[in-house]
């Protein structure tokens, strides 16, 4: 009987370790007591268990760029289309992107709630890594859309991973005739090059009028990039009652339709380069770039004007209007 009790009493003494280690106190002192480096973690104290968590996760990402050896506190400012790395203040939010899907432990004891989060280093690195794989992806596909002269294709896939780059800080490398450049620098060069490259052309045989339709006018537009008729290319116009976008010009071709060109005095266009709301579909983390990132514009570099006159039922382009790049007159 005696031996019965001892292994009784040991049996539930190994039941009662097994349980006490498997408390909330334990795991998290388990996870801090972890080889250095292995884990990062944030902690909070709160009224809820949700307001816990939040602050425990707002305390991570905030050691983040100082505990992870990848981790960046960098920053940009914008001044057209041109980004200068300066200042810190976009990590918090580049971080919370990449750590979506970081543990929790939680508890109750008399002071409230307690949170303790936490996610392993290495799955941050192995994140990071696929990101930058899929960034280096879409520069690849944006060269070979430029190649094939579609250059709504390669301005779409230089624009997303520009974004990314900008959002995440990501360091990724693209490789162009046997160069190596950065490739966050090479696209802010590329894109502005890529919309300096279109020449959109108009003339006077170009231009047809129809009593019978509503739409009377309709501007034939070739758009040729380095001498070279496009095979896609998306536009943006005004036709004087609503905003045409995006408007698709196909193998170097585009017809321009307004009911009344009467008050015109140039035809105004607009290369499209940014594709957000296809964009959130592509990507999720894309998506987070475009809703939480910086602004990038290249507005600028994007417009070009067509003046025109109007004489009755004749539209005739004005002189000096027949090559028209989308180009600053400075640039």
């Amino acid at each position: 009987m005696t031996r019965t009790i001892a292994i009784l009493a040991l049996c539930i003494g190994c039941l009662f370790s097994s349980v006490h280690a498997q408390t909330p106190q334990a795991a998290i002192e388990r996870i801090q007591n972890a080889e250095k480096g292995r884990y990062i973690w944030g902690e909070g104290r709160a009224d809820t268990e949700e307001q816990a968590k939040e602050i425990a996760f707002g305390d991570l990402i905030s050691k983040l760029a100082v505990n992870v050896e990848f981790g960046q506190k960098i920053g940009e400012s914008q001044n057209n289309d041109r980004y200068d790395i300066n200042q810190e203040n976009v990590t918090k939010k580049s971080w919370a992107g990449t750590i979506e899907n970081c543990e929790s432990i939680t508890f109750r004891d008399k002071d409230g709630w307690f949170a303790f989060r936490y996610v392993a280093a290495e799955e941050l690195r192995k994140a990071q890594e696929r990101r930058r794989e899929r960034i280096a992806g879409l520069v690849a596909l944006g060269i070979e859309q430029e190649q094939n002269l579609n250059i709504a294709g390669a301005l779409k896939y230089y624009m997303w991973a520009l974004k990314m780059l900008s959002y995440y800080k990501d360091h990724v490398k693209t490789s162009v005739k046997g160069r190596e450049h950065d490739t966050a620098h090479w696209l802010q060069e590329k894109i502005p090059s890529v919309l300096n490259s279109l020449t959109i052309t108009l003339d006077d045989n170009r231009i047809d009028y129809d009593e019978q339709e509503y739409d009377h006018y309709t501007v034939n537009i070739a758009v040729a990039y380095d001498g070279k008729p496009v095979s896609a290319l998306d536009l943006g116009y005004f036709n004087g009652e609503r905003q045409i976008s995006p408007f698709h010009v196909k193998n170097g071709e585009g017809a321009l339709r307004f009911p009344d060109l009467s008050g015109f005095s140039a035809i105004d266009l607009k290369v499209i380069y940014d594709y957000r709301e296809e964009a959130s579909r592509y990507d999720p983390e894309l998506a987070v770039a475009y809703r939480e990132g910086p602004q990038l514009s290249f507005d600028e570099r994007s417009h070009t004007s067509l003046p025109v006159k109007i004489k009755k039922d004749k539209i005739t382009v004005a002189k000096g209007s027949v090559c028209a790049p989308p180009v600053t007159a400075d640039a």
